[in-house]
């Protein structure tokens, strides 16, 4: 009972306390034992997430349709994971996704040519539920790991649109745009354990959808809709990172994606 009490009151406390979505955990090699809880408080920033355009939806201008970019997106929350067995962990994360941008080209409203658009994506509610298994570990602390992990958000503002690269002036332009994202996800990492430093590297592989939808209106050009979808340019990626345990319940951990996207993930957590 008194470890279920202090389960419900740190979870309370990181969600309440926490404006936004937990990263990955696939990464890391810790793994808590059966009937244990582990609470995370973990940050993502996204640098840039290649996309690619799969269908247009009929939309024509506005939306971007080649190098398509998401990027300095931010994403924090709370984890809470769970043992199922000393190799099996299973967890739920629970936060938001904000500030971030939606980029490409596209075709500028009211003209015939091509620029750079870009819209400022608003703050969402987001969540994911992942599970992660030891596949082999030596006795001299080398090790295999693989993890699976589910991700998503919907409806998520895409507003404040600009032509990057021209003069060209959205002031009288209104939207009702929102972009919406889910994303699969499965890794294998190698870990070493050197005592309470325990460095690791993977490989990834995401497939993810992405889906814009809306209309746009602008004083004496006219309006159109916003349909377009969207899937990673690249599907592969790599990941590094460490662990780091101090006192007898707490570790920090701090990852690096790159290929695929390029994020820097930090985390703090408590095991009981």
């Amino acid at each position: 009972m008194p470890k279920k009490i202090l389960l419900l009151a740190l979870t309370l406390v990181l969600l309440t306390s926490s404006a936004a979505l937990a990263a990955e955990m696939g990464g890391s090699y810790y793994f808590i034992k059966k009937g244990m809880f582990e609470v995370s408080l973990q940050g993502t920033y996204v640098n840039e997430a290649k996309l690619k355009q799969t269908d247009s939806g009929g939309a024509t201008y506005l939306a971007p349709r080649e190098d398509v970019k998401i990027k300095e997106d931010k994403q924090m929350g709370a984890i809470v994971a769970y043992g199922l067995h000393d190799r099996l962990n299973v967890w739920v994360e629970l936060g938001a996704a904000y500030d971030g941008r939606l980029s490409g080209s596209a075709r500028i409203p009211g003209t015939s040519t091509y620029g750079q658009t870009e819209s400022t994506l608003g703050t969402v509610f987001a969540w994911a539920v992942g599970i992660k298994g030891k596949l082999y570990e030596h006795k001299k602390g080398f090790g295999l790991a693989a993890a699976m992990r589910y991700y998503r958000y919907d409806d998520r503002k895409a507003e404040d649109w600009t032509v990057t690269d021209t003069g060209t002036s959205f002031a009288n332009m209104t939207t009702d745009a929102k972009f919406s994202y889910w994303q699969f996800e499965g890794s294998v990492s190698a870990y070493w354990k050197f005592k309470r430093f325990v460095p690791y590297f993977g490989v990834k592989y995401a497939y993810a959808e992405g889906d814009l939808s809306g209309t746009w209106r602008q004083s004496g050009v006219g309006s159109g809709g916003l349909g377009q979808n969207y899937e990673p340019e690249q599907q592969l990626g790599m990941f590094a990172g460490f662990d780091f345990h101090f006192y007898k319940h707490w570790r920090i951990n701090v990852q690096a994606d790159f290929y695929s996207d390029t994020a820097i993930i930090v985390g703090g957590s408590y095991v009981f």
